[in-house]
């Protein structure tokens, strides 16, 4: 499992230095992320070790995707 690791992690700092950089000092300042949904799915989440992303046109609460939107913009210009 570590060779994974380890070939994922150099296939990130090729491939997206930025997005790695962001995740090592996310992970090193113990920074925390939050995902809401239901208890079945949070199982479901733990036990298949995926996460199922859906079409933005189809959320009933378009403001999430401002709100993702301003972060990930204020992370690339260095706001995080």
């Amino acid at each position: 499992m570590n060779d994974v690791m380890d070939t994922h992690q150099r296939a990130m700092s090729v491939l997206f230095p930025h997005a790695k950089r962001k995740n090592d000092d996310a992970r090193s300042q113990n920074t925390r992320f939050v995902h809401y949904t239901s208890a079945a799915v949070a199982k479901s989440i733990f036990d298949l070790q995926q996460v199922w992303m859906r079409q933005a046109t189809t959320m009933n609460d378009f403001m999430e995707i401002d709100y993702g939107l301003n972060c990930i913009t204020s992370a690339f210009e260095g706001g995080v």
